[in-house]
């Protein structure tokens, strides 16, 4: 990225009956990434955070760039007709990544969980609720 460029992340949290998806805006400013989140869930809530430095390095297993890699690997649709769970905005170029089924969504759900919260820690808007073991039904 170069100055002045931005990068949207946004994810798809819906499941069945709950509506819910983030949008994390990437901005290089001063050759530095700052990174800004929007959440929305239900009927209309809302919620903007404030653009702070992004300090995660590449390889650290909590960035984006690690749960990106997960994704390239674990996405295996052939056929994209289904609405992406994961999109990337970057310029005039988009990449999709899709879910399979329930348990699919749920397991990215997962890997996800633990960079929204090494970036925005005190964010509870969205709490995601663990699926159901099979010993809890």
């Amino acid at each position: 990225m170069e100055n002045g460029d931005t990068l949207k992340i946004k994810t798809d949290l819906s499941q069945c009956t709950f509506f819910a998806f983030e949008e994390y805006t990437f901005i290089k400013q001063n050759d530095s990434l700052y990174i800004e989140k929007y959440s929305e869930k239900g009927s209309g809530r809302k919620q903007t955070l404030p653009k702070i430095l992004y300090k995660i390095k590449a390889d650290d297993p909590l960035s984006f760039e690690n749960y990106l890699k997960y994704l390239k690997k674990s996405d295996t649709i052939k056929e994209k007709n289904n609405w992406p769970y994961v999109s990337i905005t970057y310029k005039k170029q988009r990449k999709f990544f899709y879910k399979t089924d329930l348990r699919d969504s749920f397991e990215k759900m997962d890997s996800l969980q633990p960079i929204r919260k090494n970036i925005y820690p005190k964010d509870t808007f969205l709490n995601l609720e663990p699926p159901p073991t099979s010993s809890s039904l």
